[in-house]
């Protein structure tokens, strides 16, 4: 080990300065390491710092080039950012290093757990969630944690829509309460099916879906705003309720009645649907079981 600072000091053989003279032929005795002979004491408690110094102030030159040689295989290992001039092959191979897969495929995502089951998880989100991660030259780890806070906050943003839709449901549906009645009057009903015939008529086709989009309509088929649901009701009343079901002018046919043979579930189904006034008419008439009359219209 050799000592840190003080080594070969000019003033240590020369009797004139002080000293005993006994330096020969230039040399000095060793003078040992202290803060006040060093040229740069801070380095000198850095070297203490890192265990490089012993406690008589000897240099350690083994764990110096030790410490070296780590040195020089961390800055080996280390990966350079290219600049604006860089080709854009050496750009590429410098992200690639940091984890890019070079390819939309490379990237495997999944629904995150905790998702709510109310929240649907969209597989066509998720290719061009892939695709935009690409593009952007992100490492596989950055991108599946962004894409699992994305789809988290979508939850959220999901399940604070549908609270605010069931909120302003309630509201619609006390406000028609007080317009057509208590639900399950003859009046609340009536309404209520003029609405749905208007609605679902081939003549307004999509609006129901219109309506849902805009969240005037809950998926459930409940109205959020009470003034939609009462101007479909003055458009469904003065519709025509005698439109032929499944037969011919002459001998229009009830798509409910067994015992006559013209039983069609599909066009008692659409019946049920559109017309649930209709229908409950026509169910009657073909002999239903009052309960199961009782029934349409309720959802």
């Amino acid at each position: 080990m050799t000592e840190l600072t003080g080594v070969g000091s000019a003033e240590a053989g020369n009797p004139a300065a002080g000293g005993n003279g006994a330096g020969v032929e230039g040399s000095a005795p060793a003078a040992a390491a202290t803060d006040n002979r060093s040229a740069d004491a801070g380095n000198l408690d850095w070297a203490k710092s890192k265990g490089w110094v012993t406690t008589d102030g000897q240099l350690d030159t083994a764990k110096l080039a030790e410490g070296y040689t780590s040195l020089e295989k961390r800055l080996g290992s280390m990966v350079s950012l290219p600049d604006d001039k860089a080709a854009p092959e050496e750009r590429d191979a410098f992200f690639k290093k940091l984890g890019w897969p070079g390819d939309p495929k490379g990237y495997e995502f999944a629904r995150p757990e905790g998702l709510p089951e109310n929240v649907s998880y969209d597989e066509g989100m998720v290719e061009r969630f892939k695709t935009w991660a690409n593009e952007a030259k992100l490492p596989k780890a950055a991108a599946q944690a962004l894409h699992d806070q994305y789809v988290k906050q979508f939850a959220e943003d999901v399940t604070a829509y549908e609270a605010e839709l069931v909120t302003k449901a309630k509201a619609a549906h006390e406000t028609l309460v007080k317009d057509w009645g208590q639900q399950g009057t003859p009046e609340y009903t009536k309404q209520k099916d003029a609405a749905i015939r208007a609605l679902r008529s081939p003549a307004y086709a999509g609006l129901e879906a219109e309506l849902k989009t805009a969240g005037l309509l809950t998926k459930e088929g409940i109205y959020t705003s009470p003034a939609i649901a009462k101007l479909l009701a003055q458009v469904g009343s003065t519709m025509q309720n005698d439109a032929l079901i499944g037969g011919n002018a002459n001998a229009p046919a009830n798509p409910f009645d067994k015992k006559a043979g013209t039983f069609d579930a599909a066009a008692s189904a659409n019946l049920i649907r559109t017309d649930p006034d209709r229908a409950r008419k026509l169910a009657t008439a073909a002999g239903w079981h009052p309960e199961a009359i009782a029934k349409i219209g309720q959802s």
